[in-house]
């Protein structure tokens, strides 16, 4: 297929430029797909491929079986190679064949078993070497979880394209599970021979109710019947459909086929945490599992319950599945240790596992200036959102915002005296300077511990709250790029503090991204919070700024001014800004002058990236 690269003994096979570039060669040969990048990582997960983003994530970790295995290649490289071909190349089979699975995480992991089984063998036809290499893919996959099998008839969907082709199948039903078995069994082998995954779907719902599995009921399909939308698979384009599988011509100019209508692709779903469900290696590529003899494939992790690996479930390196996320709006999470970790915050609790709050106003405080009653429930933390690889119009602005931030240290330097070492005795009789060399060391300049308080009132939806979040966005990148302690706090009635503490920087992202609006405009309770528990080291400047949308009520506005006057006379320096419509609201502007001394009126994330450097310059001047 793509002649092996050479491999050092000496050097970790990720680390070598040679096999980085025979992985990536190798995937966008067998999917069809040049644009993909390939990120080699250690991960819980095996694999998978995020087709929102382009990206093929492999686990560096290449998992060792005992025991007997088909096709075993015999020697420590030849299984290394081998497997990493199987597991590219079912990855690239989702690429191509796969479309986006039933939504529900239950059915969607049964969908999951049986597409890999029938991708799989698709791959297969096209490259015949690929049904021992996917079998040889299964057969470690199925030993992994093995130990953990129950024989129920639901285990069977997922483990049995491991076991249908051996002579003696090591997987049976149990007594009780027979009979049941013998009606699940028709449906499955039915969809490993289906002409699209569309079929598959159907098939696994007609599975899941002779399971009785508590599934609900199946939603209908749209109207026009067409497929989901395009975005919650993968960007229009690329990602589903390639030239000579759909007969359409490459209309991209990528080298690529515009997709079929109705055609979304599939591998996002392998993501590990990707919030879209579709087929791939965490769960597929997870437990990349084939069915022996056939170019079968590897997705379901052996020894599942009965819940199933789903075909976007990450499965774990001991072949335990994790239930899938619920798809968002179509773009999906990247796993952690994407870059490198923001010296930033996120807050220590876990996700609330509620639906993500819409961007409405709530009830609680209506769209305006409020007065919180101390009652409302905790604010919870954001449901991490999506995010792109790079954070699109905001990397300059955090890029000039870095070094302000942060300043670098001027190195000191060594003056020689103006004699260049020459010894003069009539300077020396005089009484004159002595020969020396002058040192010059620069002072150290103070790094900014930047606080920042986050409107997320119910006036702030729309273009307000996109403008805030492009805002964190903006600093927590910065942060991310020279190392500064930042912290963000939203408040509406209430207040919750988003990154606190040194995080991933991906994830601090994606919280941000999850930030949603509702409720009124209460200030000083989130203020007073930020003030008490802020901590500066002693090289650190604190710096506290203020985005809001909207004009403080009277009491607020008053409360908001004693903190401030109390926080400046212990040095903290106070950035407010107002943002959208009200930043010309001449009455609004008085109130924030008021309370703050001064304020700065900026419509757009740029206004305000500009202001914020401004000010740190000027600041960074008067500590200097």
């Amino acid at each position: 297929m793509i002649t092996l690269p050479r491999v050092r003994a000496s050097q970790a096979w990720h680390e070598q430029p040679a096999v980085r570039r025979w992985v990536t060669d190798l995937f966008r040969f067998t999917s069809r797909r040049r644009t993909y990048d390939v990120l080699l990582e250690r991960s819980d997960d095996l694999a998978w491929v995020n087709q929102v983003r382009k990206v093929l994530y492999i686990n560096t970790d290449i998992p060792e079986v005992s025991g007997p295995l088909r096709f075993d290649p015999g020697t420590p490289f030849a299984r290394q190679m081998a497997w990493l071909k199987a597991v590219i190349c079912h990855e690239a089979g989702h690429v191509r064949h796969s479309d986006l699975g039933p939504q529900q995480a239950t059915v969607h992991a049964i969908w999951n078993s049986m597409e890999d089984e029938r991708m799989e063998r698709l791959m297969a036809e096209q490259y015949p070497e690929l049904t021992s290499l996917f079998t040889y893919l299964g057969d470690v996959v199925s030993a992994m979880g093995r130990d953990r099998w129950n024989f129920s008839a639901h285990e069977g969907v997922l483990i049995w394209r491991f076991e249908h082709d051996r002579s003696t199948p090591l997987w049976q039903p149990s007594a009780e599970q027979a009979a049941l078995w013998d009606q699940v069994r028709p449906l499955v082998e039915a969809a490993w021979t289906a002409p699209s995954s569309g079929v598959v779907s159907d098939l696994a719902w007609d599975v899941a109710r002779l399971l009785e599995l508590p599934v609900g009921e199946r939603p209908a399909p749209p109207a026009d019947n067409q497929a989901a939308p395009q975005e919650q698979a993968g960007p229009a384009g690329d990602d589903a459909g390639e030239p000579g599988d759909t007969g359409e011509p490459d209309q991209d100019g990528d080298g690529e086929a515009a997709p079929a209508s109705g055609t979304p692709g599939q591998g996002e779903a392998d993501a590990e945490g990707d919030g879209t469900p579709g087929a791939g290696p965490a769960g597929e590529d997870e437990g990349s599992q084939r069915a022996e003899g056939s170019g079968q494939s590897e997705t379901e992790a052996p020894g599942e319950d009965d819940a199933g690996a789903g075909e976007g479930d990450a499965v774990d390196q001991t072949g335990t599945p994790r239930p899938p996320s619920v798809p968002d709006d179509g773009q999906t999470h990247t796993p952690q240790s994407w870059d490198r970790a923001v010296s930033a915050s996120g807050a220590g609790e876990d996700s609330p596992e509620d639906p993500e709050p819409t961007e409405s106003a709530s009830t609680n405080g209506g769209q305006g200036a409020g007065q919180g009653d101390g009652t409302l429930p905790a604010m919870p933390l954001p449901v991490p959102g999506p995010v792109d690889l790079t954070v699109d119009g905001v990397e300059g602005y955090a890029r000039k915002l870095a070094p302000l931030l942060r300043p670098k240290e001027a190195p000191g330097r060594t003056t020689p005296h103006r004699s260049r070492g020459k010894y003069s005795y009539r300077r020396d009789l005089r009484g004159r300077e002595k020969v020396f060399e002058k040192r010059t060391v620069h002072d150290k300049p103070k790094k900014i511990f930047l606080d920042l308080l986050l409107d997320v009132s119910g006036s702030m939806h729309g273009p307000g709250i996109q403008a805030g979040r492009d805002t964190a966005m903006m600093i927590v990148r910065a942060a991310s790029l020279c190392g500064a302690r930042i912290r963000i706090t939203v408040f509406n009635d209430a207040y919750r503090e988003v990154i606190n503490r040194p995080m991933d920087y991906m994830d601090a992202l994606r919280l941000v991204r999850g930030i949603t609006t509702s409720g009124g405009t209460h200030l000083s309770p989130a203020l007073a919070h930020v003030l008490s528990t802020a901590q500066p080291a002693a090289d650190e400047v604190h710096v506290t700024a203020v985005v809001c949308d909207g004009e403080l009520d009277a009491g607020d506005s008053a409360a908001a001014q004693t903190l401030v006057t109390a926080a400046k006379q212990r040095g903290v320096r106070f950035i407010p800004i107002l943002l959208g419509p009200v930043a010309t609201n001449q009455r609004a502007l008085h109130t924030w002058g008021k309370a703050f001394g001064h304020t700065q009126a900026c419509p757009d994330v740029g206004s305000v990236a500009r202001m914020l450097s401004a000010t740190l310059i000027t600041a960074h001047a008067r500590m200097g």
